[in-house]
């Protein structure tokens, strides 16, 4: 067979035959074939017919599509000097895969999580492969697409949308792969971040990002904590938790200051703002659920009794451990007096989300602080009067919870002053 093939010539085999190619990456014999996809990735046409084939052809599933992708790719990484060599072919392959989202072929319906998924995992076994000068063109590429309009084709795949949705989607998977990138490259990837911070504030402030205006908040609209007209869709929300994601993966490797009390201070109001909107639907947060869970990043949040509905909430679970991450990398009280002083009013709101939110933010940070946190005691314990008050029982059990802490990081009881 192999000797068949290399007769016809591989780029055209493959370029006439690529169906059957990529599905027989799935069977038994995808080994013998798999050196002959990733061979073809090496010319921009027949890049462009694998994605194609990817795209519009009916007959694949999730499980073959992550198998053509993740095995042709990797395969072609392997080697240090083939992918350096294929990496700008290779890149641009990956970048028409990461729009699957955006444009929601039929033939990938329920699929476009497992094949993005499987991009951003080939896309960070390339990253492994370059040197820092091929690197940085590539992602500063990566955001110019993500902030770019689509071609005539793609529009007409995608519905006649070339707005919104599609920047969401594209900017979605820009987040997904800066987490994944900064979780493999940890502090390397950090100084990156100055690309990306005002993208994400403007999306968990509300904006379409740094490519698109703000739209005007509709009078006596309820704080939705940055969500747009669409905000309760699915991809609405997946685009703020893997805001929310890259940034705590951001702060979490950030050994070298670059986080520091001016940025660490602007992220503080989007974060809390998070904690403060309403919950994603039912479906959304199953969804979110599935894609976003990182029980790395979520440790000991919600552990204490936040209860299961909010448990399941990603996007208020992952804003809450973004902010404890954010109290520690600060290590200064210019940060801890605004954050605290925030996630204390967000006790107050008349929903029960936020308080329980808000509630977990205050224990997981006296739980890192410990000592550190006591000078902002004062500010902390009239609103702990009130939460020993609510009406709501998880709500009274976990200001317990917080008194109870407080007690022993203090080595004193605070009955006195809260004169109960």
């Amino acid at each position: 067979m192999r000797r068949a093939w290399a007769s016809l010539g591989v780029v055209c085999f493959l370029s006439a035959r690529l169906a059957c190619v990529v599905c027989g990456l799935a069977t038994p014999i995808g080994g013998c074939i798999r050196k002959y996809v990733s061979t073809s990735l090496d010319t921009a046409r027949c890049a462009d017919s694998l994605v194609h084939v990817l795209l519009h052809h009916s007959a694949f599933d999730a499980r073959t599509l992550t198998a053509a992708i993740s095995g042709a790719v990797c395969f072609q990484c392997q080697c240090t000097d083939a992918a350096a060599a294929a990496h700008v072919q290779i890149f641009r392959f990956l970048l028409r895969v990461l729009d699957v989202r955006a444009l929601s072929p039929p033939s990938l319906a329920g699929c476009e999580a497992d094949v993005e998924a499987s991009a951003t995992s080939a896309l960070v076994a390339l990253t492994m492969k370059l040197t820092e000068s091929r690197f940085k063109p590539m992602f500063l590429r990566l955001l110019e697409w993500a902030a770019a309009a689509t071609s005539a084709q793609d529009v007409e795949t995608a519905g006649g949308d070339a707005g919104g949705r599609t920047r969401k989607a594209r900017e979605a998977a820009l987040f997904g792969v800066a987490s994944a990138l900064s979780a493999r490259l940890r502090s390397v990837f950090v100084p990156y971040f100055r690309y990306l911070i005002d993208r994400a504030v403007g999306h968990l402030a509300g904006g379409a990002g740094s490519a698109a205006p703000k739209k005007k908040k509709r009078r006596g609209a309820a704080v939705d904590g940055g969500a747009d007209a669409d905000g309760d869709s699915e991809l609405s929300w997946l685009l703020r938790v893997r805001v929310v994601r890259a940034l705590h993966r951001g702060m979490l490797h950030d050994a070298g200051g670059f986080f520091d009390a001016e940025k660490l201070e602007r992220l503080v109001p989007p974060l809390v703002a998070q904690l403060e909107c309403g919950a994603p639907p039912v479906d959304v947060l199953l969804a979110l659920a599935a894609q976003c869970s990182d029980t790395e990043l979520d440790a000991g949040i919600g552990a204490g009794g936040v209860g299961a509905a909010a448990q399941l909430d990603m996007a208020g679970v992952a804003a809450a451990a973004a902010l404890v991450q954010l109290a520690v990398t600060a290590n200064s009280d210019v940060v801890w007096k605004p954050l605290n002083h925030r996630v204390l009013m967000a006790t107050r709101s008349p929903a029960l989300r936020p308080r329980l939110l808000a509630l977990e933010v205050l224990v997981q940070v006296v739980e890192r602080l410990r000592e550190e946190y006591l000078p902002l005691l004062p500010e902390t314990i009239p609103f702990l009067a009130e939460l020993l008050e609510d009406v709501e029982p998880a709500v009274e059990a976990r200001a317990q919870a917080l008194m109870a802490l407080l007690e022993d990081v203090s080595g004193e009881k605070l009955d006195q002053y809260l004169k109960i």
